[in-house]
């Protein structure tokens, strides 16, 4: 087709409701081409878009994963050749305060919100930087996404002043969520909140818009809810692996209500339909082989999808390593991915295992600190160089000089207020 022009939506006075996946291939040339030339910065597509009537809202959604691409949108008053709206972007994860780790899942949306879209013709123009199609000299590249274009009919006449309607939910559907996963979902009112209006305290944010379960009506609420772009969008931000029951194998719906914040209804029923299902738990004892590192003999907390992992490992993965471990990789042939393999850190195990007392013995392959011993400096004994040997000494000193003052019942030394003399030297225990 011409310039990678796409027939796009014609909308009436109903709602409607498209999503679809877009496959752009580098061999398409029509897409490298504007007005007739070829242009060598962006691969083009462009979708013909046509409102009946005055007033509704317009929302246009494209999700992607953020390791692979990154797009922008424009939408178009093709009578004026005016951009009326560009795209917005947000994370589609959850606000995680570990690093982030490169996904192929779609975890980034671009998109567009029109509240209040005027008649007339429109074009949706979305532009991918032509560097993202690595060149091959055999096969062609291609990039995909999904887009989502919702188109919801309003009725000002009949909108109580005083409530607020819901023009946009992103995104409207999820499906083989983890139940160990962090997600956002971002809610786009018709004009800005007034938090009054929908809560009696910023506690209650939290119960506003809320997950409920299409089995039986149980309830996730965000860990968070903000207010974000002029206090027109609530960016709930969901920690699945707090929730219960777990919805391992579960489907649920987003409802926003201020019935059990304010005792009245603000907010108009929601018009959009929206599906999230997760895992069932034979698909979490599926995925732990493959996120959880073969080398930790992992577990599975079948209630919330976590890797359990053996010791010396830890992390929500099983790939870091317990202090006085280093962590090392080697290919595993389970997946023939590189995963971390604990390793005695002899450089620095000596404060963690042998109390700076002494120094491990060869490792000879161990993983685990309860099978280290340790080679103890003159006057300490045990296994981790945990007492003197001589029982009239004073651990942790082991010297005649600090435990002759101890032997002086009249001398206040601060060993007295922690250890308790016994046949065996001083132990741990507080006198």
């Amino acid at each position: 087709m011409a310039e990678g022009r796409t027939p796009g939506w014609q909308f009436g006075r109903t709602s409607a409701f498209e999503s679809h996946r877009v496959v752009v291939s580098s061999e398409d040339h029509s897409l490298f081409e504007h007005e007739g030339h070829e242009t060598s910065s962006f691969a083009l597509l462009r979708y013909d878009i046509s409102a009946h009537d005055s007033g509704n809202a317009l929302s246009i959604v494209a999700t992607y994963p953020f390791s692979a691409m990154a797009l922008s949108m424009a939408l178009i008053d093709d009578s004026t050749g005016d951009v009326i709206e560009l795209e917005l972007t947000s994370s589609l994860e959850g606000d995680k305060e570990t690093s982030p780790v490169l996904s192929l899942e779609n975890d980034m949306a671009s998109y567009i919100e029109v509240p209040a879209l005027e008649a007339g013709q429109y074009t949706l123009e979305i532009a991918l930087q032509r560097s993202l199609f690595l060149p091959t000299s055999h096969h062609a590249t291609c990039l995909g996404f999904d887009l989502v274009v919702e188109y919801v009919t309003r009725n000002p006449r009949g909108h109580d002043p005083a409530t607020y309607e819901v023009i946009s939910v992103r995104p409207l559907t999820l499906e083989a969520i983890k139940a160990s996963e962090e997600k956002v979902i971002e809610v786009d009112f018709d004009r800005p909140v007034v938090l009054d209006d929908l809560v009696g305290g910023l506690a209650d944010r939290s119960y506003v818009c809320s997950l409920y379960a299409k089995d039986d009506g149980s309830v996730i609420h965000p860990r968070s809810a903000r207010q974000e772009r002029e206090d027109r969008t609530l960016r709930l931000d969901f920690d699945f692996s707090k929730a219960s029951p777990s919805p391992a194998g579960r489907c649920y719906t987003l409802k926003c209500s201020t019935k059990d914040t304010k005792d009245t209804e603000k907010i108009q029923p929601m018009q959009e339909e929206t599906s999230y299902c997760f895992e069932s738990t034979q698909d979490l004892v599926h995925d732990a082989v493959a996120h959880c590192n073969p080398n930790a003999f992992p577990k599975l907390d079948h209630e919330h999808g976590h890797c359990v992992c053996a010791e010396p490992y830890t992390g929500s993965d099983c790939e870091k390593c317990e202090a006085g471990f280093k962590a090392e990789k080697e290919a595993h042939g389970s997946d023939d991915k590189e995963h971390t393999v604990c390793v005695i850190d002899h450089e620095h195990v000596t404060a963690v295992v042998c109390n700076s007392h002494g120094k491990p013995k060869s490792s000879g392959g161990w993983t685990s600190i309860k099978h280290v011993t340790c080679d103890c400096h003159e006057g300490y004994g045990g296994k981790y160089c945990d007492y003197c040997k001589d029982p009239t000494h004073a651990f942790p000193d082991c010297t005649a000089n600090i435990s002759a003052s101890i032997y002086d019942p009249d001398a206040m030394h601060h060993f007295l207020s922690r250890k308790k003399y016994n046949e065996h030297g001083y132990s741990t225990a507080a006198a």
